[in-house]
């Protein structure tokens, strides 16, 4: 993962969401309007959880670029979602833009390359100087190479 894509990631407006019917979403926000209650986001995707583990899938059926208004009062829970989530997250926006002009092998080549050094910043040796495990997040934790900026 280059730098500039470790700190953008960090620096994503991704919230998680439990919404009043039980579900639970991640999306990027850019925008309240606090007189009418409405999170304004983008491509919202549902978390499921599944027998090995958890998985984002569509959502909305409106096209990935169009703006979603999510009202206030149908939102139980709001968090910022942890650095893993977001990186998920970006890497799921990146797949539901590329996959109607990429086959699947070369989808999974594309995303493969974007993310191909990840591992070396999420590792489970950087969480044992921590007494919590959410005390630690990644982007606070950088190597010393990512953390100029």
């Amino acid at each position: 993962m280059t730098e500039e894509l470790f700190h953008n990631i960090s620096r994503s407006d991704i919230f998680t969401y439990h919404l009043v019917d039980g579900s639970y979403i991640v999306a990027e926000e850019f925008d309240y309007d606090e007189k009418n209650n409405i999170l304004f986001t983008t491509s919202p995707a549902r978390l499921i959880q599944r027998q090995e583990g958890y998985a984002l899938t569509d959502w909305s059926i409106v096209d990935d670029d169009e703006i979603t208004q999510l009202m206030g009062d149908k939102i139980i829970t709001r968090s910022e979602a942890p650095f893993n989530l977001k990186a998920t997250y970006s890497k799921y926006m990146l797949a539901s833009k590329l996959r109607h002009h990429l086959d699947e092998d070369e989808l999974e080549k594309v995303l493969n390359n974007s993310y191909d050094d990840f591992d070396s910043y999420d590792s489970i040796e950087d969480t044992e100087e921590h007494h919590r495990r959410f005390d630690w997040r990644p982007e606070y934790d950088m190597p010393d190479d990512l953390s100029n900026n």
